[in-house]
Parts: structure tokens; C-alpha cells; sequence
């Protein structure tokens, strides 16, 4: 990735065709979100140093446009000043790589050292950050984080699905990356879902509050308290905030399923999702059936027999796909 790209990109010089490029190379695989991250580090222990940053402008000039053109072209008039400060943030880039001035602000002449965990298809696990935050991390997902936070923020790179408890501190908010968003905390339970491909990135929240909002828009963001969730869609590039209302957002860490009067067309992605299966209803009828009950670290088996037993629903296993028949119920049912 071109650093010059990336420096306008912090300083928010950039364009909307080179913002996207950005964020599609930091979510194209964990080594770019961990160079990324690096470069973020640097550009903020650095900030108060590109108030007071005198580029040579004519250096920049020539490298910024073909040596051809140099001989030719005029250096920008003064007016210019959104080209000029893109320059600006460019050379001080170039400047604190070249010197390779990584360090931390309490100063600490040292390299970060990021730590990641990652979980396959099916497995879960829990950690404990070094500032007492626990994290509970889903299935096929990636938690990118410092082996010790310093500075201002603590600042983690979700890829996936997680449940943060963060432990409270005020004067060091936490921060999640998720894709092309952030999600800002001092001390909250809430869960984050993000996976690479998939449409969106949703935060439901628990206890607390939550800010939450589009990386390079902190000013849209939207603040959630317990019971509410935001879901950010990349098609409209927006954040859609609305109340809870599924009851089994947390099954795969809590294992337990909730249904009201569900009816079976609702039942099937969830226990897709919870279970990793596919579900298919060999008679349409099937859908209009309602279950109520609650499963505590049940198998899907045991949830197909309540099934069986309540409307004669019977299911056929064919390599991962379950095959549910019966003569199904009324709509009014």
C-alpha cells in the first residue's frame, strides 16, 4: 500500500476513491489490518506534530508529480490549501517512517507488539485483555489486540463476532475496528458482529453505552444504551439504530435458546446459525407450525424431537442438511 495514500487517508485528505481503496486492502487480510494498525499508532503519537509541520512544498511537488511535469508545471497557489495540507500529511509521513519513529507517548522508544487469537469453525473461546477486559470470541473469528495498551485508547481489530465485558476506565476510552467502523466505550458489555463478506456490521448492547459510527464519520455516530442495537450497511454507508428484538443474539456464547410462539420460518435460521447446519422444510406447510420453549446447551437433536412431539414435525438428516416433513399447520396457527 502506497504510504502517501494511507497518510491522507489519516489525515482526512483523501479521496472517496482512495478511501475505499483503503479500507478494502485492510480488510483483504490480517497482515494488512496489523500495518494499518501500525501506521495509525504512529500518526497519533505524532499528531501534535503535524500542527506546527513545515513540508518543503517544492519537495513534495516533485515527488508527487511525474519528473516530466516538473520542469513545466507551476508549484499550487497559496488558495490550494486542501492540496496543501494532503502534501503536509504526506511528507510528515515520510519523515516519521523514514526515521522509523514508532513509540509511545509515555516515552517508550518501542515498537507495539500486537497479539492475535483466532478461533475455527465451531469453536469459541474467552480471553482476558491486560486491562481486565474479557472478551468472548465466536466462531471463525479474529481478535487482533496489543500485548499492553499504552497511550490514550485501547484500540482492538475484530474480524468476526465477539462480546466485550471492557473494564471501566475513563481516561482511556476502548475502541473496536470492525471493517470500516469503530465502536467506542469506557466500560459496557456489548456484542459486535462483523464477519469478512458478509453485509453488514451490528452492535447490540447489554449494559452501558456505546458509541458507535463509520470510521472516517465519527461525527455521525450514534449512541446506544442497554437494549438498542446499530447495524452499519455498506450499501447505503449508514447506520440504521433500532430496539433488540431477538432474544438469541448471544445464544452461541449463553447456549441458551429462547422461542415465543415462533413460528417455524423464524425457528430455522437460528438454529442454522447456532448449529452450523442446513435447514430445509420439505412442505411449505411447515413454516406456519409455532414453537415455545427454552433450551439450555441443548443438542439439535433434542430441539427436533420437541419438534415431533408438539406437531408432528419428522426430519431426515443428509450429509449437513436436515430435512423437516409433516403435514404442517394452518396459517392461522
Amino acid at each position: 500500500m502506497n504510504y502517501e495514500i494511507v497518510a491522507a487517508y489519516l489525515a482526512g485528505e483523501c479521496t472517496e476513491t482512495e478511501r475505499q481503496e483503503i479500507e478494502q486492502w485492510i480488510a483483504a487480510s490480517p497482515e494488512n489490518a496489523n500495518e494499518f494498525g501500525r501506521y495509525q499508532v504512529l500518526w497519533k503519537r505524532s499528531r501534535g506534530n503535524y500542527e506546527s509541520f513545515e513540508p518543503d512544498m517544492k519537495r513534495a511537488w516533485d515527488r508527487i508529480r511525474p519528473a516530466e511535469e516538473v520542469a513545466t508545471r507551476r508549484l499550487p497557489q497559496p488558495g490550494a490549501w486542501r492540496w496543501l495540507s494532503r502534501v503536509a500529511a504526506v511528507l510528515l509521513m515520510g519523515v516519521l517512517l523514514a526515521g522509523g519513529l514508532y513509540f509511545y507517548r509515555k516515552g517508550a522508544d518501542a515498537q507495539m507488539v500486537w497479539v492475535e487469537q483466532s478461533t475455527s469453525e465451531g469453536q469459541k473461546t474467552r480471553l482476558q485483555l491486560t486491562d481486565g477486559t474479557v472478551v468472548w470470541l465466536n466462531a471463525t473469528s479474529r481478535l487482533r489486540f496489543p500485548k499492553t495498551f499504552t497511550g490514550t485508547t485501547r484500540e482492538v481489530y475484530l474480524e468476526g463476532e465477539a462480546f466485550f465485558e471492557v473494564a471501566r476506565d475513563t481516561t482511556q476510552p476502548f475502541l473496536i475496528h470492525t471493517g470500516p467502523t469503530v465502536t467506542r466505550v469506557l466500560g459496557t458489555s456489548f456484542d459486535v458482529r462483523g464477519y469478512p463478506g458478509t453485509d453488514s456490521v451490528e452492535v447490540t448492547v447489554v449494559e452501558g453505552k456505546v458509541s458507535f459510527a463509520q470510521r472516517d464519520q465519527q461525527e455521525g455516530a450514534v449512541l446506544l444504551t442497554p437494549g438498542e442495537k446499530a447495524v452499519w450497511s455498506p450499501k447505503e454507508r449508514q447506520i440504521t439504530e433500532s430496539t433488540n428484538s431477538n432474544p438469541n443474539f448471544l445464544a452461541w456464547k449463553t447456549g441458551r435458546l429462547l422461542f415465543r410462539d415462533a413460528p417455524l420460518r423464524e425457528v430455522l435460521p437460528v438454529l442454522e446459525q447456532h448449529f452450523g447446519v442446513d435447514m430445509r422444510a420439505q412442505n411449505p406447510a411447515l413454516l406456519h407450525c409455532r414453537l415455545t420453549g427454552t433450551f439450555e446447551q441443548a443438542r439439535l437433536e433434542q430441539i427436533l424431537e420437541v419438534f415431533a412431539y408438539g406437531s408432528g414435525i419428522t426430519h431426515e438428516k443428509k450429509n449437513n442438511t436436515y430435512v423437516l416433513d409433516g403435514k404442517g399447520c394452518p396459517t392461522s396457527q
